[in-house]
């Protein structure tokens, strides 16, 4: 969720508090180790649902990028599971990320304390949801881009190989010829 870039001081909070757990846990001072780790969840935790809601954005870019280069591919006509499965996996992401950000602002509307922080963690499930099928959207039409691309050039070496056959049957005098004419509109 790359909270460390998207919430960097939640992030060091949450590591400093963390550390000094473990020394307070080391130094049998069990009291303040509880209270400092539960002071690198609560960090660990803001820390998430400042980076949840933007690294699911980023996905859904990505995935959005993804699926415009693979329709410039012709991949809808050349790829068409791959491109179709990118579109519904994308389609499906977008109520879910509406989902994620309103179960985020009911639970940022409670007062601190253990329901908050549950239902943060409920909207934070909700968002990784989100992001991996925006991934997976991303793969599904990188993938059909690909076989679009490589499905062109067996295309273009079949149509190449077409023209060369209309040339040959112009030469032997078979333009006149209802095939000749029928294959020179196809194309």
């Amino acid at each position: 969720e790359k909270a460390s870039e998207y919430s960097p001081k939640n992030m060091t909070d949450s590591r400093g508090a963390l550390l000094k757990a473990q020394q307070d846990f080391v130094d049998e001072k069990f009291g303040d180790a509880k209270e400092q780790a539960q002071k690198a969840r609560e960090a660990a935790l803001k820390a998430r649902s400042e980076s949840a809601p933007r690294y699911t954005e980023e996905q859904k870019k990505s995935a959005q990028e993804a699926i415009a280069q693979a329709d410039e591919a012709y991949a809808e006509e050349l790829a068409k599971d791959d491109f179709e499965a990118a579109k519904k996996l994308f389609a499906d992401a977008g109520p879910m990320h509406q989902s994620s950000d309103a179960a985020m602002k009911q639970a940022q509307a409670k007062p601190e304390g253990p329901e908050r922080q549950t239902q943060a963690t409920g909207a934070l499930s909700a968002y990784q949801q989100t992001y991996r099928k925006n991934a997976a959207a991303r793969c599904a039409a990188v993938k059909a881009r690909n076989t679009a691309l490589a499905q062109k050039d067996d295309l273009m070496a079949s149509l190449n190989g077409v023209e060369a056959t209309l040339a040959r049957a112009e030469s032997y005098g078979g333009k006149e010829s209802a095939e000749y004419q029928a294959a020179q509109k196809e194309l």
